[in-house]
């Protein structure tokens, strides 16, 4: 997980890029990040965290079953 703080157009934004399958902790993480930059508009950028029918991922499943509907 990673992030950028930067300003476009003189507006702030925080680019947050967290992992694929990301765990408890990189969510606090990625939270506590947004927390230091309050006027920041965030993006949060993610491989996936959603099955097709909207449940999230569950770090369980083979990868191949999640995308085949397996």
């Amino acid at each position: 997980a990673t992030y950028v703080d930067t300003e476009i157009g003189g507006i702030p934004y925080l680019f947050l890029q967290v992992d694929y399958y990301f765990t408890k902790e990189q969510l606090d993480w990625a939270n506590s990040v947004v927390e230091k930059f309050p006027n920041h508009n965030v993006i949060v950028s993610t491989h996936a965290y959603l099955n097709t029918d909207n449940s999230p991922l569950n770090t369980n499943i083979q990868y191949d079953k999640i995308y085949l509907n397996l």
